[in-house]
């Protein structure tokens, strides 16, 4: 869930700075490039690996504290602590903290429905089932629109999001609120399109879905998750979050004003409901999806349909399943989702191809704990990347300087040298900066971003640099030059 004074009005399945966001966009556009070969580590080598990339996240001052957990198969490699959880008394974080997950939760409303679907659960006659429609279960007016569970599980129902609303949901976040008093923000405006026609992330969704659990079991939304997953499967770190509740070992969130470290702001633990409000540690998000992709959560057809992106109308693949992301690093298959909520970042990731699983989770609201999950990936898998960052000359610097655009696409990219430093400004949004990696002896350059280790940014030869070409997980798009 996006819950964060960074920028609470955008929301998106991981919290990332908004230069990153432009390049995320980008994958639904892309094809494949050539796979990268390597080999794996070891567990002796993991363990250092993460050791190290831990503590360097803290030592740089790029996140207070961390839970990070790491399995291969049934092992757990990793299960640790870094940095404080709280500062104001320098109190350490150790491997049972506990840290506000955000959107992570998703995932265990999803597995909720499912479970539900396999229990045949049913409101006045009518059964559920990913096709039924979501007014059989939940009161809230569709404007005309059949909108189904599994649009609500996809992000594709239309439904506008109360988190996107700006100022209007912002002045209710400190509030505890009901869930009438929550949907009352949005059940009166327009749908954003007519469902399965788009997708676009969505927590109004998700917290539907809370509502429909609560009317099918009878029960509050996290005791339903308590009792069906957390206690059967022993994850006693697992808990719906309190502000008012006593939480041993519990974090403290924080964020930056400037360049100074302050307390996050309050949010009422109702308002993320089961699109944002769980607490764990990293040893348990571990856990649990070894549960869930060994059929101790819900049955392998449901996790299959889980795990599977979802078709548009018009058969576009939109990388998303009911609560997970679907798809790689480098050529490596990721299943994964990461959270973002008042100071606080995380990451959940699993290769399948290894049966690797890895958990970061930050107190910092501003650090990526995606970044440390895919350099920790790199390391398990044997894709490390070493970054430089080469002196730039002033005739690469004037080379590669200008507007590039992507065709047919609302996608643009402003590069330009400053201070000694090449940077680039993504569709409109705040600028990063671009490392040079080298230049080749064709007279090509690579560089890559400040936000994303993995990502590389190449101008083709010639001067002016006639095109870039941007790769991601695997992928790549060519966006030529739109000014001399």
């Amino acid at each position: 869930m996006q819950l964060t004074t960074s920028d609470r009005s955008q929301t998106v399945a991981n919290h990332n700075p908004p230069s990153r966001l432009v390049f995320c966009l980008l994958l639904a556009l892309i094809g494949a490039t050539a796979p990268i070969g390597a080999q794996p580590a070891s567990t002796d080598e993991l363990k250092q690996r993460v050791h190290e990339l831990a503590t360097e996240a803290i030592n740089d001052s790029a996140s207070v504290g961390l839970s990070v957990a790491v399995s291969v198969g049934s092992e757990m490699v990793v299960e640790a602590g870094y940095g404080a959880i709280e500062l104001e008394h320098d109190v350490a974080a150790n491997a049972d903290s506990v840290f506000r997950i955000g959107s992570i939760t998703k995932q265990f409303t999803a597995a909720a429905v499912m479970k539900l679907i396999e229990e045949g659960a049913e409101k006045d006659g009518k059964k559920l089932s990913l096709e039924a429609p979501m007014t059989d279960f939940v009161d809230f007016p569709t404007q005309g629109h059949v909108v189904t569970v599994r649009h609500l599980l996809t992000h594709t129902s239309g439904i506008k999001s109360y988190t996107g609303l700006g100022p209007e949901w912002m002045r209710t976040v400190p509030l505890e609120m009901t869930n009438d008093q929550l949907l009352d923000l949005v059940k009166e405006k327009d749908f954003d399109f007519e469902p399965n026609t788009e997708f676009r992330y969505n927590n109004s969704g998700y917290f539907l879905l809370g509502v429909l659990i609560e009317e099918l079991s009878g029960k509050d939304y996290g005791d339903y998750v308590a009792e069906s997953f957390f206690e059967p499967l022993g994850l006693t770190h697992l808990r719906y979050g309190s502000n008012s509740a006593i939480i041993r070992n519990r974090a403290q969130g924080y964020t930056k004003d400037g360049d100074d470290i302050v307390n996050d702001d309050l949010i009422g633990m109702s308002q993320p409901g089961a699109a944002g409000a769980l607490i764990s540690n990293a040893g348990d998000l571990v856990r649990w999806n070894r549960a869930l992709v060994t059929g101790k959560v819900v049955t392998a057809d449901s996790y299959r349909q889980m795990s599977t992106g979802h078709l548009l109308a018009d058969g576009k693949d939109t990388g998303y399943g009911f609560g997970l992301g679907v798809g790689k690093l480098e050529e490596h298959t990721r299943i994964s989702h990461g959270g973002g909520i008042n100071g606080f970042n995380s990451m959940l990731s699993y290769f399948p191809e290894r049966d690797l699983t890895i958990a970061v989770i930050s107190n910092s609201e501003s650090y990526s704990s995606g970044r440390l999950a895919d350099a920790i990936a790199r390391a398990a898998l044997g894709e490390e990347i070493t970054v430089k960052d080469l002196a730039i000359d002033a005739p690469e610097a004037e080379r590669v300087s200008g507007d590039y655009a992507v065709a047919e696409s609302p996608l643009a990219f402003k590069v330009l040298f400053r201070e000694d430093k090449l940077m680039v400004e993504a569709a409109g949004q705040g600028e990063t900066r671009l490392r040079l990696q080298g230049v080749s002896e064709d007279g090509s350059s690579e560089y890559r971003p400040d936000f994303d280790d993995a990502v590389r940014v190449v101008f083709a030869a010639g001067s002016p640099a006639p095109f870039l070409t941007l790769f991601q997980s695997g992928r790549s798009i060519e966006a030529p030059r739109t000014e001399p």
